[in-house]
Order: structure tokens, then C-alpha cells, then sequence
């Protein structure tokens, strides 16, 4: 079913690329991440996406937006995806030195496991 399902969403994402945005910019739980990166070959150009994605004030989205890039780096380890996941990293630490004590350390928390993939 896996199978089918990516091959679906990789030809709707390449037919139709203004879905790949809008489905990423809504989010999806990120149990989904793993399986869509590594069998949607069209995941690729999320990582154009993610600067934009990474721009939300929410820790819960900035999260997902992290496990999101730490594994398309994982999949896509070329210069523009570890130049955005610098960035991403980079704004994401600035913003979140900027939050109260506690909302830094849920962030660092939470977004542990993808910070180990990016580093």
C-alpha cells in the first residue's frame, strides 16, 4: 500500500507542484516523514521549501519543520540541502534563544533526535 501511495503523490507532486507546498505547508504527522523522503523522489524540492517552512512561530511546526529537514539532508546529502539545513539551523537556534527558557529547551528537546541527524 506504501508503495502505491508514493508512487501516487510523486507523480501529483510533479504534475502538480503547488500541492507539495500546500500539503507542507499545512503539515502531516511526522510519522509520515520517513516514508515519504525515502520513497517519494519528488521530496527533493521541499528542501527549496524549507527556509519559507522554518519562518513559523510555533515550536510544535518548527519541529516537524526540523525532523522534515534533517531527513531530506539524510536522503539528499547535496551542497544546497546542507546549506539549508545550516540555515535552518542557524535562524531556528537565534529564535529560539530569543523565547523564554522553557519554550528553548522543549524546542532542543523535542527537535534532539533531527539535530543528531544534522550535526
Amino acid at each position: 500500500v506504501h508503495v502505491l501511495c508514493c508512487a501516487f503523490l510523486h507523480q501529483l507532486f510533479i504534475v502538480h507542484p503547488a500541492v507539495l507546498q500546500l500539503l507542507h505547508h499545512q503539515g502531516y504527522p511526522s510519522v509520515c516523514l520517513p516514508i515519504l523522503v525515502d520513497r517519494v523522489p519528488s521530496m527533493h524540492v521541499c528542501i527549496g521549501l524549507l527556509p519559507e517552512l522554518a519562518m513559523t512561530a510555533s515550536v510544535p511546526r518548527r519541529v516537524w519543520v526540523m525532523e522534515l529537514a534533517s531527513r531530506l539532508c539524510e536522503q539528499y546529502a547535496t551542497t544546497q540541502a546542507l546549506e539549508v539545513a545550516q540555515h535552518i539551523l542557524r535562524t531556528s537556534l537565534l529564535d529560539q534563544a530569543r523565547t523564554a527558557p522553557g519554550q528553548t529547551r522543549s524546542f532542543l528537546l523535542a527537535s534532539s533526535k533531527s539535530l543528531k541527524r544534522l550535526l
